[in-house]
């Protein structure tokens, strides 16, 4: 049987939380977001009171939902800004000689790196003589809340991965996709941030961060609709349909609010494609994350666009709403495990 992973994400004064069951074709057996209020940031702090605290919800979330106590493992997807990931290449050698190989490449750019960050590294290929594959960098510092938490846990299986690698997997295992292998890319809109992943079936093939997320249109929709800052986190954290806008007022406040997310996702492409000559260029953008779920956000980044937008869609038999699905989405593919 495979195992069943807990899937945990820190989100500003939120934690989503998922099952999944892996195994040649993995399942997801739950998906919710719990208010946190006592969360802050879009990471986990190396602070001992709320290490805590999240691990107190966690057990008291178990406790209430039965589902939850059948994981035998726990996996962190970490939105970390100071994370990088870059293409590899090595000769062949024995899998236990591969990372420190890796980390010796990495240290031709990044100097010292195996002392200060976390290194991990997925194979994509293996030819006679080199395998390809892409690693994951994040400073040691910004994993050590995440570290104590997983050691008082008590699981005997625990992983942490990285937004890119988690949304490619989850797009793989749980999303409707145009056309098998098609060369996509996955624009992720989180609270503070937005990640450009552009992938080809499971693998990576770039992934860049932007420091812009959903919260810069709150002023704007806060004025429009004369609610404060709570009300607006309620809303938007809910269902930001309920706002009921005409259209002029969505194109307006999403001019205002996702003007730069949708520069960069423009010039994010653009670049991609000038650098391919004869290979694939993307065919699609599909959008997800919790600030992707905003009324017309893909007609209006696809005006601006040479290709189709489109939020990403469930697979058939997936059981989770397209707004949870959207705000779970890095998580879900972070419990998916492929080793």
């Amino acid at each position: 049987m495979g195992r069943k992973v807990l899937g945990l994400e820190i989100a500003a004064r939120e934690l989503n939380v998922v099952l999944v069951k892996n195994g040649a074709h993995p399942q997801l057996i739950y998906s919710d977001i719990s208010s946190v209020p006592f969360l802050k940031g879009d990471t986990l702090a190396d602070d001992d009171s709320e290490i805590a605290g999240v691990l107190l919800h966690v057990k008291e979330l178990v406790t209430r939902q039965a589902k939850l106590k059948k994981a035998d493992a726990v996996a962190f997807c970490v939105n970390d800004p100071q994370t990088v990931v870059r293409h590899v290449t090595i000769p062949v050698m024995p899998k236990k000689e591969i990372l420190a190989a890796v980390e010796y490449e990495l240290s031709q750019s990044f100097p010292g790196v195996g002392k200060s960050h976390a290194i991990s590294f997925k194979e994509y290929s293996r030819a006679k003589n080199q395998i390809k594959g892409i690693a994951s960098l994040s400073p040691k510092r910004n994993l050590e809340g995440y570290r104590k938490l997983i050691d008082q846990m008590g699981f005997k299986n625990s992983y942490i991965d990285v937004v890119s690698n988690a949304d490619a997997k989850a797009f793989s295992a749980f999303a409707q996709s145009d056309r098998k292998n098609e060369t996509a890319l996955i624009c992720n809109i989180g609270s503070a941030s937005t990640h450009f992943t552009i992938l080809q079936g499971k693998r990576v093939l770039q992934s860049r961060q932007i420091p812009d997320g959903f919260r810069q249109i709150r002023e704007t929709v806060c004025g429009r609709f004369g609610i404060n800052q709570n009300e607006y986190e309620t809303i938007m954290q809910a269902d930001p349909y309920q706002l009921n806008m005409p259209n002029r007022d969505i194109s307006a406040i999403t001019a205002a609010g996702y003007a730069n997310i949708g520069e960069q996702l423009r010039q994010t492409i653009e670049f991609y494609d000038s650098d391919q000559n004869d290979a694939e260029t993307i065919s699609k953008v599909y959008l997800t994350g919790i600030g992707s779920v905003f009324p017309m956000l893909g007609e209006i980044f696809e005006a601006e666009l040479p290709i189709p937008v489109s939020a990403i869609r469930l697979a058939a038999g997936v059981p989770a709403d397209a707004i949870t699905f959207a705000k779970t989405f890095s998580v879900i593919g972070a419990a998916i495990r492929e080793d």
